[in-house]
């Protein structure tokens, strides 16, 4: 597997963040890692922040760390004691590694120290790449390390970069117009140029006319995922384009295709506020490219996958035997920092309003004919395929974090299943101890609403992109899946 490329590509990964971010930045490395040819390097190991029984019970299983001084994550000092508290856990239990390998080379950190005859247990804790530690050993690999500045400050990175020749009318009418509208990555989103052209005067008829009008200009078109304002959603089941100007553009190919160093490193932190990938496309299929990787290769581990069948199914029986409908809440963080609503009652109606618009919208698509995301190999979702639609007035499933006695007694009411409504003796043997934290159980929430007929998320989580790539995967129409 790892002969067949040219090198390692590695990143700092940090290790703070949830899983549904870190499992972002494996799908973005597993992009890069393809387009340079060079085995991805993903961490070992990755840490569980929510225990479901006593702390010892966890640390009976995994080892416990605090988040701040054990593995220099940062100062977590704002958080209560036992917020500060997390398991590690081997990765191998949160992704299926025989998958992805399917899709492309890839392997732990662990790993890549052993070939290198370097002892695996110099792995940093907190996720960083050691170019002291990780560099050493009999066979001492090379290094090329790229800071983060130079990712894509004042810069557009794309996969690779356009051939073309100069803009003839660079400076012209287009060119003044949309240089103005550029936002903080240095694009313009197609729609709205199109808007701003019309205002300038500018004409065409067709498609080809317009981009012609923007090579002319100097600019070209860049194809990329529909996502949310700040760009926590990096869902890769809807397109979109942008525009920008050419000579901002540097392709990741063009730039380090050639690297000759053993292992290609970026350095810090390129996942905030970017779009899902860590980068554009200069053409269609390169997006569809990653789109299929992510799609075929991203997906939780086989026990995870089952208790998720296992339970949908139980969902349809609650309805009997009818799809169902379903949402994510988040409160916790959330409610704190204000991005959701203050109360359980007016979070639970915002839910309960988008799932009845949900419902509607689903009989108008289910008439005029469903479809699946535009990724070769993706057929229709076959579970509950036969089964009638939802009604009006039916339970639906809720994955959430509430776990006061009051907020869930409110949900219930309100027609919410929830995770442990589901789950009956035995049903945890399927995952084992893993199941002893909340971060795993959060997959099978997360298989249960992939599984329904339509998904309701908020769009600054990360929960619900990994949602709709996993609705994606299984052939639901990228329609289904709303998040606001």
């Amino acid at each position: 597997m790892v002969s067949g490329t040219q090198g390692f590509y590695a990143r700092d990964w940090p290790l703070q963040l949830g899983w549904n971010n870190i499992r972002y930045m494996i799908e973005a490395g597993l992009l890069h890692a393809s387009l340079l040819n060079r085995t991805l390097v993903i961490p070992s190991f990755i840490y569980a922040r929510s225990c479901l029984y006593e702390f010892d019970v966890c640390s009976t299983f995994a080892q416990r760390f605090h988040r701040g001084p054990d593995i220099g994550m940062g100062d977590f000092a704002y958080l209560s004691e036992a917020e500060q508290i997390a398991w590690r856990l081997p990765i191998s239990l949160m992704i299926d590694l025989p998958r992805i390998r399917k899709a492309h080379s890839v392997i732990t950190v662990s790993e890549y120290l052993q070939l290198h005859d370097i002892d695996p247990t110099l792995e940093l804790g907190n996720g960083s790449w050691s170019a002291e530690l990780y560099h050493g050993g009999p066979f001492t690999p090379t290094l090329r390390t790229l800071p983060q500045a130079e990712w894509d400050d004042d810069i557009v990175r794309v996969d690779r970069e356009y051939d073309l020749p100069p803009g003839k009318d660079a400076g012209g009418i287009v060119d003044k117009a949309l240089r103005d509208q550029r936002n903080s990555h240095g694009s313009v989103d197609i729609g709205h140029a199109q808007n701003v052209m019309h205002d300038a005067g500018v004409n065409w008829g067709n498609t080809a006319e317009l981009e012609q009008l923007l090579h002319d200009a100097g600019w070209a078109v860049l194809h990329t995922f529909r996502t949310s304002f700040v760009e926590m959603f990096k869902a890769v089941t809807e397109y979109e384009a942008e525009t920008a100007p050419l000579e901002d553009m540097h392709g990741l190919v063009d730039e380090f295709g050639d690297e000759p160093a053993d292992v290609f490193h970026v350095q810090g932190e390129t996942h905030w506020n970017r779009k899902a990938g860590q980068l554009r496309f200069t053409t269609g299929p390169g997006r569809t490219h990653f789109a299929e990787l992510v799609l075929n290769g991203v997906h939780p581990i086989p026990p995870v996958r089952a208790l998720g069948e296992r339970l949908s199914q139980r969902m349809l029986d609650r309805n009997n035997g009818r799809q169902y409908m379903s949402a994510h809440m988040r409160r916790g963080d959330f409610a704190v920092l204000g991005w959701a609503e203050k109360t359980i009652e007016e979070h639970t109606a915002r839910i309960k309003n988008r799932i009845e618009n949900g419902l509607k919208s689903l009989r108008e698509w289910t008439y005029s004919g469903l479809h699946t995301v535009e990724v070769p190999g993706i057929s229709p979702d076959e579970f509950a395929a036969d089964a009638p639609a939802p009604r009006e007035g039916d339970s639906f499933f809720l994955a959430t974090d509430a776990t006061n006695k009051s907020d869930v007694a409110y949900v219930h009411a309100e027609g919410a299943v929830l995770l442990a409504d589901l789950i009956q003796p035995g049903d945890e043997r399927l995952l084992g101890w893993p199941a002893l934290f909340g971060d795993v159980r959060a997959q099978v929430e997360q298989e249960v609403a992939a599984r329904a007929a339509f998904f309701y998320g908020h769009s600054m989580s990360s929960v619900a992109g990994g949602v709709a790539n996993l609705r994606g995967a299984r052939g639901k129409d990228p329609r289904t899946c709303h998040v606001d």
